[in-house]
């Protein structure tokens, strides 16, 4: 009788347990409290990008994901018509969130149903740019609870080189001045000049002065074709994207020449009388009347265009130069001359700051 007890008693044991163990495998309410570590929460915005083929992510820390949990069976057997790349809650597995590498850059936390080509028509962009920013080798398979960037990475990288300028030199000037930098908005060349004298570190070019810029025929020239060359991108009325550079002639050189063309020829004479003397040519006093010749001449323009998927531009740009009258490397020997004798009258007589820093700034949609 107690043999016959403790014989049975093991297997009414193996039964029990192995009954509870069955309750607690198909216990959801089990399965929740052995998934409360992942912080598991709804969708947040049921009209968002959805759609299909995506995987369940793993366990990161303060993450939104969404799990659907498989039966044996599911597991076993691949829904059909599809492939099978939903895995169960209890190998989910997270490939590397690359997002973290570039901090300043817009994300999004992928959750249950959504795709790339979803997500890149929710932040208007496109599934190419999306598997290039993220590494991402196919396009239908994307893990829910990774954090993926929905904008270009070199962005944030771009725009600090946009705002920066040169760095400001310390004042060659003697007459005025005060400690520290000095910043003075100027509108005219009068205004500029005497900005120079008083020694200011920065003239911000404004008013009519800054009117001139914007009407510069060499300016109007390389803006065009920097349009030009936007409007060929192939992400053109297609997704939006931004450029930046520096405006540039079609051989790539940047640069912009301020205040006209003056006349020139290969034979031409400052010191012969003849039509080979610039003197005798109206584009050359045409240029000197021109107060960008004097103000700016030759300048860097720094662009930053943002392009929406209508093809709209929305351009930033950022000027600089120097204020510096004394002869120059690479100009003409016309200019040298006069540079001579006006350096030595504006910068050694006059006391005028050899280091000004001429900016302006300002925006355009095209």
């Amino acid at each position: 009788m107690i043999a016959q007890q403790e014989n049975k008693s093991p297997d009414k044991t193996s039964v029990k347990s192995s009954k509870k163990e069955d309750r607690e495998e198909n216990d959801p309410t089990a399965f929740d409290e052995a998934m409360s570590q992942f912080k598991i929460k709804p969708y947040p915005d049921p009209k968002g990008p959805l759609a299909d083929d995506v995987v369940a992510g793993g366990s990161l820390p303060e993450t939104t994901l969404t799990i659907q949990r498989k039966t044996e069976e599911e597991e076993e057997e691949p829904i059909q018509g599809k492939k099978d790349l939903h895995k169960s809650a209890d190998s989910i597995q997270l490939k590397p969130d690359k997002s973290e590498e570039h901090p300043g850059v817009q994300k999004h936390l992928i959750v249950w149903g959504e795709t790339l080509s979803g997500i890149a028509k929710h932040y208007n962009t496109s599934i190419e740019s999306l598997a290039k920013w993220n590494s991402i080798s196919n396009v239908n398979l994307i893990y829910a609870g990774n954090t993926i960037m929905v904008s270009d990475p070199a962005r944030p990288n771009a725009k600090t080189k946009f705002d920066s300028y040169p760095p400001v030199k310390e004042s060659t000037g003697w007459l005025f001045g005060e400690i520290g930098v000095q910043s003075r908005n100027v509108s005219s060349l009068m205004e500029l000049g005497m900005a120079s004298i008083f020694n200011a570190e920065i003239a911000n070019i404004t008013g009519d002065l800054l009117d001139q810029v914007k009407a510069d025929p060499d300016f109007i020239l390389k803006e065009n074709l920097m349009i030009a060359k936007i409007k060929a991108d192939p992400r053109y009325r297609k997704e939006a994207f931004f450029a930046s550079g520096m405006l540039s002639d079609k051989n790539g050189t940047p640069g912009v020449e301020f205040g006209g063309k003056r006349w020139s020829t290969s034979g031409e004479s400052w010191s012969k009388l003849g039509s080979n003397n610039p003197i005798f040519h109206k584009e050359t006093w045409g240029v000197a009347a021109n107060e960008l010749t004097w103000a700016l001449r030759h300048a860097t323009v720094k662009y930053w265009v943002e392009v929406n998927v209508a093809g709209v531009l929305t351009i930033q740009y950022h000027l600089y130069d120097v204020l510096d009258l004394s002869p120059q490397g690479g100009r003409s020997a016309a200019y040298k001359n006069i540079s001579k004798v006006l350096g030595f009258g504006y910068h050694t007589v006059l006391g005028g700051n050899k280091n000004l820093q001429t900016r302006a700034q300002w925006s355009v949609t095209k």
